[in-house]
């Protein structure tokens, strides 16, 4: 048999996790899950120092075997109502998500709205919650797979139907989606802070078969923990912690980064950063990135140590965040009152 037939077969098996009955679909995971804050927790919309935020995450795994997955995130949040509730924060924000897997293209695809809360309770404390609602859909092709009843011998006949498929309803559906998230967060300056959360996504276990049986998605929960402390005047210590649940399976992951202050000047703050994360029986995880002025740049690349590392050559996943926040120029007054008088 060629190497073709066999990576076929083994794209077939994993996706028929997805056509069977006892079958649990499975979220998309960032290792900077720091960097992807409405994802984490939309709890979190419209919670950072400006008017508008944008977030892009990318991360392409397990390029070293046959079944390559490619995952993307983007989102955009606002502060609403900002010269009106002092130093509560009201956020809107918008997440889109879009995840590809195999020669089959098995792929999910998300959009979501949120709204946030963020309410101030003590002169440094903070508590906040949020909820989403969204649509997704999943989807896949079936011209790049190949079955064993397509094969005569070992040659394969195009002009055969595999009788594998005859039970597909579909090969795409589209569902409604719906989470919330809560925490606190205690704030003493703009570099030393703590933020404690949790969310569950998919609270309504949206349907996920291809064939119509009952196969749903199962609820994801997450706890979040970040904290960001001023160790000198060029230096910051950020350790994190973010543990997962969906059934049946779980994941925790922690670590953490410095940051060097470069230039501390207004209009030309500059920063490095860098650190080390692992995510427990699966992964370490090494990270840099930058910070200038409104914008900040992520890299980080997943180090395989699970017994997958057979296969992937102890290759796992490279990915890539980005965050710019915008602030409004403030409005100048329309009459302006001269001192001398």
């Amino acid at each position: 048999m060629s190497l073709k037939f066999y990576r076929n077969q083994f794209v077939f098996a994993l996706l028929s996790l997805a056509f069977v009955p006892c079958a649990w679909a499975q979220d998309v995971h960032f290792s900077q899950f720091d960097n992807a804050p409405l994802y984490t927790n939309t709890g979190q919309t419209g919670m950072f120092a400006g008017d508008y935020r944008f977030v892009g995450n990318y991360r392409s795994q397990w390029a070293a075997v046959p079944v390559p997955y490619t995952s993307f995130s983007a989102s955009a949040d606002m502060r609403l109502l900002r010269d009106k509730l002092d130093s509560d924060v009201l956020g809107l924000g918008l997440t889109l998500i879009q995840d590809k897997a195999g020669d089959a293209q098995l792929s999910t695809s998300s959009i979501a709205l949120s709204l946030a809360f963020t309410k101030k309770l003590a002169q440094n404390l903070f508590i906040f919650g949020g909820a989403n609602v969204g649509i997704g859909q999943r989807r896949f092709k079936t011209e790049a797979l190949r079955f064993d009843d397509q094969y005569q011998g070992d040659q394969f006949n195009s002009n055969s139907t595999s009788a594998d498929l005859a039970n597909l309803q579909n090969t795409a559906f589209r569902y409604a989606d719906v989470g919330v998230g809560f925490g606190l967060r205690w704030q003493r300056s703009r570099r030393t802070w703590l933020n404690v959360g949790v969310s569950m996504q998919h609270l309504n276990s949206p349907a996920q078969s291809f064939m119509g049986t009952d196969a749903q998605l199962s609820a994801r929960a997450v706890l979040y923990a970040a904290a960001s402390f001023r160790l000198a005047y060029q230096w910051d210590f950020l350790p994190s912690l973010q543990s997962q649940a969906q059934f049946p399976h779980q994941s925790l992951t922690f670590g953490s980064i410095f940051r060097h202050h470069l230039n501390q000047q207004l209009g030309r703050e500059t920063a490095i950063f860098m650190g080390c994360y692992y995510r427990n029986k699966d992964a370490v995880i090494p990270v840099i990135g930058l910070n200038y002025q409104t914008w900040q740049f992520g890299l980080s690349y997943d180090i395989n140590v699970s017994n997958f590392q057979v296969a992937t050559n102890r290759n796992g996943a490279i990915e890539l965040s980005l965050i710019y926040i915008l602030s409004k120029v403030p409005k100048l007054p329309t009459t302006k009152i001269c001192p001398i008088l």
